[in-house]
């Protein structure tokens, strides 16, 4: 049995003598492999040549040339022009180029040549050299996206000519960008953009798109036509004249070409397109089924969320309603001790027995403390709300709390007292909708009266407008059967603008009391009355 065993020897790079290279001239760019006498390179034969471009980490073949076939090139270069021949000989020189007419930044990467061939042993041999190409976007610059045409699979053609920065051509102000089509040898204007006119295409060209700007700025200036499902006919080549005036005030002109590839799709071609077409549908359904999907337990695990919210809102009213329940209870069993307290109080003035008087100051002290009825300040600047500071229910209308002026001009403050400024809070009325002889009335949180001690009340009032009607305070006494009111200060008519402040000093008392603020108006919405920073201590000095 005859076993035959075939393989390639490569060369390394540093055994490899091509001449690979590359040249760019304004807009054009020029990428050749040249080989001579590829016998003293141990060939004894040349069996093709090829370039190739590194594309997403894969070399993708642009150009190739083979002995007796001429040169080919696939779809990756169909814009560029290439040249070649390729010996069967290797004592003649092979060559293979590709020129691009107009290159932009797309066309840097890696590039690489190979040559293939056969030793004198008749082995397969491969020559190859890498290079990077680096290419630079030049002013100005003319590009066709796409390069190549394909009618039925292209859907958009567009042509772009353009300068980005004046200041790179040292030019002061661009005239005119013109854009022509060569069309059996005759130039054929397109469209045209000039300083004094906006773009527009020009007659014969109706089915195409056109945009621009020229103008004396250093924006960008440009002219770009464009055609929806673009035929055959659309390939050629375009051209792009550039009128302008150079920093020198001295006309001079750009002209650019660009050329674009029209190619008929094959049958094969058109039904693996629509299979993409048909797999990217596919695709798309299921993901729209997915987000469905998704969707669906997405409404699905909200509602169970709202339904838990709703769960926790009616559990947290439970909780609330019964912690108020609590709190009623308890405030009135405190309020009967207290009372109690008062009465004892009383009885115990004739007693002298020690034991008995310390059990009771003992009692007093826990029964306070158990209810919270020390003696606490109730302080309220209104800036997060009343400080439970209550509408009283005998009166006409209520004190609004507000930040910044009121409503009506001519009357109330401007500011707040605590910060001074329209964001700080405080409490008013406002009496553009009343009528002489309303009262709004605001009561303080219950104050122990069973510690017998004096109370100081200060607060800080604003009585400004020409129509102020009174303000009065209160206390108001809670006893076990009766209630009674007490004036403690008041004030009438217009006081001026600015915040003022008083002082009170109630006097000791054994009942529980409040301490309630009464505007009574006078007829005229220029009445307005505020207050803020109300301080109530029951142990003023």
């Amino acid at each position: 049995m005859l076993f035959v065993f075939f393989f390639v020897l490569t060369l390394t790079s540093a055994e490899q003598k091509l001449n690979f290279n590359y040249q760019r001239v304004e807009q054009k760019l020029n990428v050749s492999c040249v080989v001579q006498e590829a016998n003293s390179l141990n060939f004894s034969h040349v069996t093709s040549m090829v370039i190739s471009r590194e594309i997403a980490g894969k070399y993708e073949i642009l150009a190739s040339g083979a002995p007796g076939d001429g040169v080919s090139v696939t779809n990756q270069i169909a814009s560029a022009d290439v040249t070649g021949q390729v010996s069967w000989n290797a004592q003649s020189s092979s060559f293979l180029n590709i020129q691009w007419s107009t290159a932009d930044q797309s066309l840097s990467g890696n590039y690489k040549c190979e040559l293939n061939g056969l030793t004198f042993q008749n082995i397969p041999q491969a020559l190859n050299q890498v290079m990077f190409v680096s290419v630079a976007d030049t002013e100005p610059t003319m590009t066709a996206t796409p390069g190549t045409i394909e009618p039925g699979l292209t859907r958009n053609l567009s042509v772009r000519c353009s300068i980005s920065n004046l200041n790179t051509l040292k030019i002061s102000q661009v005239l005119s960008i013109e854009m022509f089509v060569l069309r059996d040898n005759v130039d054929q204007i397109l469209a045209a953009a000039t300083a004094f006119k906006p773009a527009e295409t020009k007659p014969g060209n109706e089915n195409a798109v056109v945009d621009g700007y020229v103008g004396a700025s250093n924006k960008p200036q440009y002219i770009q036509v464009s055609w929806e499902h673009p035929t055959l006919q659309h390939g050629g080549a375009y051209l792009c004249d550039i009128m302008a005036i150079n920093s020198s005030n001295l006309p001079v002109s750009y002209s650019r070409t660009i050329n674009v590839t029209s190619r008929e799709s094959t049958r094969d071609e058109l039904v693996d397109k629509i299979h993409d077409l048909e797999a990217m549908y596919d695709t798309s359904v299921s993901a729209h089924l997915e987000c469905q999907s998704e969707l669906k337990n997405s409404s699905e695990n909200l509602t169970h969320l709202e339904n838990e919210h709703l769960s926790t809102l009616s559990t947290l009213d439970t909780v609330n309603s019964t912690k108020w329940s609590l709190s009623q209870s308890l405030e009135s069993t405190c309020n009967l001790a207290s009372n109690l307290l008062v009465l004892t109080s009383q009885l115990m003035v004739n007693v002298t027995d020690q034991n008995v008087t310390e059990f009771f100051d003992n009692s007093s002290s826990a029964i306070l403390k158990l209810c919270k009825r020390e003696s606490a300040d109730v302080s309220c600047d209104f800036e997060r709300d009343l400080c439970g500071f209550v509408q009283s229910r005998d009166d006409d209308f209520d004190w609004t709390r507000i930040s910044g002026p009121t409503s009506s001009t001519g009357t109330g403050p401007a500011t707040d007292h605590t910060l001074g400024t329209v964001n700080g809070h405080y409490v008013y009325v406002e009496t553009s909708n009343v009528v002489q002889g309303q009262r709004a009335r605001l009561q303080s949180p219950l104050i122990n009266g069973s510690l017998m001690r004096a109370t100081c009340v200060t607060f800080y009032y604003n009585m400004y407008g020409t129509d102020i009607g009174t303000l009065n305070v209160f206390i108001k006494e809670k006893g076990m059967t009766t209630t009674s009111e007490t004036l403690l200060w008041t004030l009438h008519g217009n006081q001026g603008s600015s915040w003022l402040f008083s002082k009170l000093r109630v006097a000791p008392t054994s009942s529980n009391y409040v301490i309630v603020f009464e505007v009574i108006t006078l007829s005229g919405y220029m009445g307005d009355v505020a207050l803020d920073d109300i301080n109530i201590n029951p142990s003023c000095v």
